[in-house]
């Protein structure tokens, strides 16, 4: 859901033309009935940490299903947070009143100070962050309660919980949320800059800079540290030669044993890491985490990052060409209904990029699954299993059932760690409040999976490839053209709309 949460907080950052208080109200009513919300909400989470703390005692037997019932309050409050700071904005005046207390006057011109934006985000960011305090009670009982003693005193302080979290929104979220106010912030405390020639360029550099130097960042905003030197870490460089996957350093994640997982970060190698957390090295078996580093390799040896970024450029510079027409065209419905056409650039990325993104998405996400498989695959066409002496061919190159079965394990046992096994919820023979369940669990299950599928599909996809290795090389072959043909389709649409409107759009666009 990092994502949605992104568009909703890109929508209340741009300078729209927010409803004031009501008469009756006035600013400092207005921040009063923001305050008196934001603390009924801190309240409520703090009803929804207590209860599950003080049931867990008394039910320990019911573990599992507290945590799933406590996992789902979270969400629901959630939704709740971000639907109140609309409320806050558009009935209570919020957005206006927060954008008069920004500002300030020079020159007798006056303009949002640099940054000012988060006063809108204020009421969502503080509730936010102050319902992590309350959360980290109950999180800290669930972890009391593992099942490995040596685990049960490995957990945060509340300072280091919600700094553990709010490193994760700061990558997630808030970097490009950053980028757009400083951005916005120049543009109103130097608007001649607008019209210098050198600035469609510039802005045509900020994405691809972004994407190839954040790497950089992540260390020190994630608090990440060397893998230590031993045999895990002899063993990811020996399968890194052996597959020839060029990187710069291997990154150990610490989140005191509660998430499994592992990613790669960084478009070229001198600037490539590779993230593994605590505890997916401490739980997975050697062949399951060789599988999942082999998967991250997948992406690089794929090109999925180098994709995704030529990916979004061209979609960012062809829909901005589309907002350039947008606005140029003089009819009464833009005049009259201003800030709706200004959000609805927002909204359209958003349903471009679940849609679109997350269609190619996916199945670059397969690829790298079939390449996890590769890294642990023998040449051989039956296998029936590996020992010590089996020899694991370059490159990848051999793809076994041994291989994709050590790669079906992994994700077997990342989805029991992480908690991301849930019992289907039932349409037929519940009554109003089972039905809504029945949406809420279907909309979150789609929000946490639109870019990778679940996990049981991507093992149906492996097993089937494992009995007919033949739909493997249709696969890759497809995917291949698919993502040729989205990249010309981007670029042809965008030499069209040039034809169309004059190269100038483009200019402006950027």
């Amino acid at each position: 859901m990092p994502f949605l949460l992104l568009l909703c907080l890109l929508a209340v950052c741009l300078p729209l033309d927010w409803p004031a208080p009501p008469a009756w109200v006035g600013r400092d009513g207005s921040l009063l009935l923001t305050s008196l919300l934001t603390i009924a909400l801190l309240l409520a989470s703090s009803v929804i940490a207590q209860r599950a703390r003080y049931r867990l005692p008394r039910e320990p037997d019911a573990r599992e299903r507290i945590g799933q019932q406590y996992g789902t309050a979270r969400t629901w409050f959630f939704f709740v947070n971000l639907f109140s700071l609309g409320v806050c904005l558009l009935v209570f005046g919020w957005g206006d009143a927060a954008t008069e207390l920004g500002s300030i006057t020079y020159a007798n011109h006056s303009f949002l100070i640099p940054g000012g934006e988060l006063l809108r985000l204020a009421p969502f960011l503080i509730v936010q962050i102050g319902s992590w305090c309350f959360y980290f009670d109950a999180d800290r009982e669930f972890h009391a309660l593992s099942h490995d003693p040596l685990k049960r005193d490995q957990f945060w302080t509340r300072r280091e919980y919600v700094l553990f979290l709010f490193r994760q929104q700061l990558i997630l979220v808030f970097a490009p949320l950053i980028l757009l106010m400083a951005q916005q912030g120049v543009e109103r405390a130097y608007p001649e800059i607008l019209q210098q020639p050198w600035l469609p360029f510039a802005s045509l550099m900020v994405l691809p800079t972004f994407l190839i130097f954040f790497p950089l960042l992540l260390p020190t905003l994630l608090g990440l540290r060397s893998l230590p030197a031993g045999p895990i870490r002899d063993r990811f460089e020996a399968n890194a030669r052996r597959l020839e996957f060029r990187y710069s350093r291997l990154y150990l994640w610490d989140t005191r044993n509660n998430v499994a997982n592992a990613m790669v970060v960084g478009i070229i190698p001198w600037i490539r890491y590779v993230v593994f957390t605590d505890r997916l090295l401490d739980e997975l078996a050697d062949s399951e985490v060789d599988a999942v580093f082999g998967h991250e390799i997948g992406h690089a040896r794929h090109g999925h990052m180098l994709y995704y970024a030529l990916f979004l450029m061209l979609s960012f510079v062809l829909m901005g060409g589309l907002v350039q027409i947008a606005r140029m065209m003089d009819f009464g419905p833009v005049q009259e209904m201003r800030t709706l056409f200004q959000v609805a650039p927002v909204v359209f990325l958003g349903a471009y990029m679940f849609i679109a993104f997350g269609f190619i998405s996916r199945r670059c996400e397969r690829q790298a699954d079939v390449f996890g498989s590769r890294a642990g695959s023998c040449s051989s066409t039956i296998c029936y299993g590996h020992d010590a002496t089996t020899i694991l061919p370059p490159r990848g190159e051999g793809l076994c059932t041994t291989g994709i079965e050590s790669f079906i394990g992994a994700l077997r046992r990342v989805e029991d760690i992480n908690g991301m096994t849930r019992a289907p919820a039932l349409w037929r023979g519940t009554g109003v409040i089972g039905k809504l369940n029945w949406v809420f669990r279907l909309l979150t299950g789609w929000l946490h999976t639109w870019q990778h599928s679940t996990i049981p599909k991507r093992i149906a996809f492996l097993e089937r490839i494992a009995r007919e290795p033949e739909v493997e090389r249709r696969f890759q072959r497809r995917v291949w053209m698919l993502r040729c043909a989205i990249l010309l389709a981007l670029v042809g649409s965008l030499v069209g709309l040039a034809l169309w409107q004059g190269w100038g759009i483009l200019l402006l666009a950027m």
